[in-house]
């Protein structure tokens, strides 16, 4: 069998030994005037979730002369498998098909296509954009913008791109975009990817430079999951994109060709990712470099050749385009999010795996490491996780397992308010493996009228536990009260402080000391079986969670949005639970921003969802929202984190901090940071924990008789010793 050669090489050696060639602002195609060629739009939206955009062609409205315009959309009618594509390749004016455009409310797809020929010479409608061919047990879309002219002379495309004579891919028409496009499809046949995520986005790459390479191309491709678009190696007609987000997403994006409305009432909560060769008004839109390739799923990047490093960490792919992890020790200092080969690492440059078989991967060779935070406005990134077998704590020199360890000597009711240690713990050695930090938090109420009788339940003692040693711990009240430390129903240790002495300033300094043990586990995923969602639960199982399991009390239409919200995470990401959780975690920190003061206790996930911003117990309850919707057990947890000289803002190291725990059923609670965009790791110190806020509070108390107004200042040190 013939097969045509896709090696960068030759396509080089063709370009150098064509004849003469053509600049692009004398290029023709096909008969077709230049200015035809450059005037043509390609415009493609990307949906997080399914929308239906109203289409306006108002250069078909403008058209006075009674010339032929051209034009094709092609969508994806409820993220079926099957394209929809409606062209017309001689509108003179005004008819069913562009009203249609403009008035129908029941496209409700993802991934929209169209191609803008403008007022031209009439083609056929086999020669119109966009194309569309059924393969792999799908419709794959494909549009090009430009002109194949260095082959002119060389025998055409016909021998530059030859099909198999047993391909059951050919051209209908005559153009030498849709011969292109069958080019592609049979070399993804060859290899035996029925989709694009299986042919590798590298390879994909590779494919459309070496169209370019035959002159100018702007490509867009999809198979109706993911939206691959090229931008042409010499800045021809210089594709633009832009990533839009709620709630600042415009309801018209305009030209002088299209307007596109994004006013739906139903869509208000969609992010939306839109390529056009011009840019549309009311969007910031960037050029694309030149030969750079962009592939969106769901209005979000899977993969960009041109990202920076810091880029290319905010992005989650699927397991199937994703390579094998990195074996290894991490730094606490420096997490990856998507693990590169050894020789990547070496060059500096990311080699991502690009196999046509990498989807076939066991789960537990799939990356796991979170990434780190862009410099935004938001809190500071982190290092990642906690492992699924941590080392045992150490314990003291004189103390074995077997043995019962010397217990802090403390009297259940100590009158003192002065310095005194905590309630009974092992005393770990201050040596050992992982970080060890001291933390000082300081909370002081300040009262206009003394305060006469109060009660007060302090959860300020670290956990001591296999994945944190609590080396120290001091509690100090400055006013004279009876002590009582027992453990709640959540495993908490609480103080409960009784305080029947007036006075109008009560200041509660919690000094501690922890070696943080945890580490980022080679692989989150299951080593036995890849789980997808939903998880299923034993009946017991399911009687046990149910208090981590049920989300807030909210409207049921409210839920039902934030349902469609975590589903767009399930669904760009194949089901796969592991994949969905660190993609929901991610997309908090990159499209939320962190704001101080923008909410109070009482804000909603629902509001955090709509809004886009709030602090980290907003992002932690989002995140525990989503997950218990998708039927993830989810706590919530409060404790510090170290932020340390490598990051700018350290706001979130001046109080208590909020994370989100979810249960995995082969490694049991999972620290995910949302506010930073990892998983937990040494910089975080846990200390309380609960089905919310209200069950983990640090400090919290009642007045019986007296006060008034109050005033509340939190101060947290927290120090690497």
């Amino acid at each position: 069998m013939h097969r045509a050669p896709f090696c960068l090489v030759n396509v080089r050696a063709f370009r150098l030994n064509r004849r003469v060639p053509t600049p692009p602002s004398v290029r023709t195609h096909a008969g077709l005037a230049p200015k035809e060629h450059q005037s043509t739009r390609i415009v493609a939206l990307s949906f997080d979730h399914p929308s239906s955009p109203s289409v306006t062609l108002k250069g078909l409205e403008r058209n006075t002369r009674g010339q032929p315009y051209g034009w094709g959309f092609a969508w994806y009618p409820l993220q079926s498998a099957a394209a929809l594509v409606v062209k017309d390749a001689t509108s003179i004016g005004d008819n069913a098909m562009t009203k249609l455009l403009r008035e129908w409310e029941r496209f409700r797809s993802t991934i929209f296509v169209s191609h803008l020929r403008g007022a031209a010479r009439a083609l056929a409608e086999q020669d119109t954009h966009p194309f569309s061919r059924s393969f792999g047990g799908r419709e794959w879309v494909f549009a090009h913008n430009g002109d194949f002219d260095a082959v002119e002379n060389d025998g055409g495309l016909t021998s530059a791109l030859p099909l198999s004579p047993d391909a059951v891919i050919w051209p209908v028409g005559r153009t030498d975009s849709e011969r292109a496009f069958c080019w592609l499809l049979q070399h993804c046949a060859t290899l035996g990817a029925h989709s694009l995520a299986a042919v590798g986005w590298h390879r994909l790459h590779d494919w459309f430079r070496q169209l370019d390479g035959f002159g100018t191309a702007n490509l867009v491709l999809t198979d109706g999951q993911d939206l691959a678009v090229y931008c042409d190696d010499e800045g021809y007609n210089r594709l633009h994109v832009a990533r839009l987000l709620p709630p600042d997403v415009p309801e018209l994006l305009a030209s002088e060709d299209v307007d596109i409305g994004l006013g739906d009432a139903k869509d208000h909560s969609r992010t939306v990712t839109v390529f056009s060769t011009r840019p549309l008004a009311n969007a910031n839109f960037e050029p694309m470099a030149d030969g750079q390739l962009i592939i969106v799923r769901r209005g979000a990047y899977i993969y960009d050749s041109h990202a920076d490093d810091r880029a290319q960490r905010m992005m989650v792919p699927p397991l199937s385009t994703i390579p094998p992890p990195v074996l290894g020790p991490l730094s606490h200092q420096q997490p990856t999010g998507l693990q590169r080969s050894a020789s990547s690492q070496d060059s500096g440059e990311p080699t991502w795996s690009t196999e046509p078989d990498a989807s076939t991967s066991l789960p537990s060779s799939e990356p796991t490491t979170f990434p780190p935070p862009a410099e935004t406005s938001a809190a500071p990134s982190e290092a990642a996780a906690e492992p699924s077998d941590p080392p045992p704590p150490a314990l003291a020199p004189e103390t074995t397992p077997d043995a019962e360890p010397d217990r802090a000597s403390t009297p259940d009711q100590a009158k003192d308010g002065s310095a005194s240690t905590g309630p009974n713990h092992y005393f770990a050695e201050a040596v050992g493996e992982g970080r060890l930090l001291s933390v000082e938090h300081v909370t002081t109420y300040t009262y206009d009228r003394p305060v006469e009788r109060s009660t007060h339940l302090l959860r300020l003692q670290p956990v001591h536990d296999r994945w944190q040693d609590l080396v120290d711990y001091q509690l100090e009240v400055s006013t004279p009260c009876v002590r009582r430390p027992y453990d709640d129903v959540f495993g908490n240790q609480v103080v409960r402080v009784d305080i029947e002495q007036p006075f109008d300033q009560l200041q509660i300094r919690a000094r501690s000391m922890v070696r943080v043990r945890s580490d980022v586990p080679d692989d989150l995923h299951s080593p036995h079986r890849r789980f997808s969602i939903p998880l299923v639960w034993m009946p017991w199982q399911r009687q046990m969670m149910t208090p981590y399991l049920l989300p807030p009390e909210l409207p049921e239409t409210q839920l039902q949005e934030l349902i469609n919200f975590a589903m767009s995470f399930v669904e760009r990401q194949d089901y796969d639970l592991v994949q969905t959780l660190i993609d929901m975690n991610t997309t908090i920190y990159r499209d939320f921003k962190y704001v101080s003061g923008s909410t109070t206790m009482a804000t909603t996930p629902f509001q955090v969802y709509v809004q886009r911003q709030g602090v980290c117990q907003d992002f932690a309850n989002l995140l525990i929202c989503l997950a218990r919707l998708l039927s993830v057990p989810a706590r919530y947890r409060v404790g510090y984190i170290y932020t340390g000289s490598d990051y700018e803002n350290t706001m979130q190291s001046d109080a208590s901090h909020a994370w989100a725990e979810l249960y995995l059923p082969w490694s049991g609670w999972q620290g995910f940071d949302p506010t930073n965009g990892c998983l937990v790791n040494f910089d975080h110190v846990r200390v309380a924990s609960g089905r919310n806020y209200g069950d983990a509070t640090p400090t919290s108390g009642t007045i019986y008789k007296g006060g008034g107004d109050e005033k509340l200042t939190v101060e947290v040190r927290v120090e690497e010793v």
